[in-house]
């Protein structure tokens, strides 16, 4: 008997005859004679030169220039501002020793009164002198302009009370402060220079500021921190 699971495989005559198909991946495709010669053409031919662009060269020069430039512009609007500031809160701080604004400030009605008693019958410098024996008046108004202001500022009042002390050293040196209103330095500048002439002698901050503002005009605030000596050493003192 035959086995059916080995039957004769059909003639090409048969009907029923279809070649197997190669398996996929193995039959080459044809190849088109002319596309072959241009490939190999290609490959032989070298490739052209690189010709480089000038004017594109110049106007990424000149695009990097007004980029920078406009940040520059910028650092000088931010720095003026800041003088801005420190101009407003020390003002600020000489409005609120006025006798009679200190006392309004405070609330007190007694100290209203005295104060302006005092306005009409003693002069300027007569009636901040009384108001100064006043401590409570002048501490209350101290505590007041610093909280208001911290709130608009939204900062804490430590910072804005260390803001005040700077604004008043920062005003006490001419030339630092105009150096910082027009742009020269920045804000950072400013307050390391003033910070280290803390450290001195009243009668040597001016010739320690002359010495050191053209450095702060031309260096990062790293470069132009020199101790109080002169000794290239950066001034470790915290400021107060």
């Amino acid at each position: 008997m035959s086995n059916p699971d080995q039957a004769t495989p059909p003639t090409p005559d048969d009907d029923h005859y279809s070649p197997e198909s190669a398996p996929p991946g193995n039959t080459p495709a044809p190849v088109d004679p002319v596309q072959a010669g241009s490939a190999e053409s290609t490959a032989a031919e070298p490739a052209e030169p690189y010709v480089p662009n000038p004017t594109l060269d110049e106007l990424v020069c000149t695009e990097l220039a007004r980029r920078t430039a406009l940040i520059a512009a910028e650092a000088r609007a931010i720095a003026h501002a800041q003088a801005r500031q420190a101009e407003f809160l020390v003002e600020l701080q000489c409005w609120s020793e006025d006798p009679q604004v200190s006392s309004r400030l405070h609330g007190n009605p007694e100290s209203i009164r005295l104060a302006d008693v005092n306005a009409a019958t003693l002069t300027e410098d007569q009636a901040r002198a009384a108001f100064y024996g006043r401590w409570e008046d002048r501490e209350v108004a101290r505590r007041t302009i610093v909280s208001e202001t911290a709130c608009l500022l939204r900062m804490h009042e430590r910072t804005v009370e260390h803001l005040m002390e700077q604004s008043l050293w920062l005003l006490s040196a001419p030339a630092t402060f105009n150096a910082l209103s027009s742009g020269e330095i920045s804000y950072r500048h400013a307050t390391v220079l003033i910070d280290q002439m803390r450290t001195l002698p009243t009668e040597d901050q001016e010739a320690f500021e002359e010495k050191v503002l053209p450095d702060a005009k031309r260096l990062p605030v790293a470069g132009s921190r020199t101790g109080p000596a002169g000794s290239g050493k950066g001034c470790t003192r915290n400021p107060s």
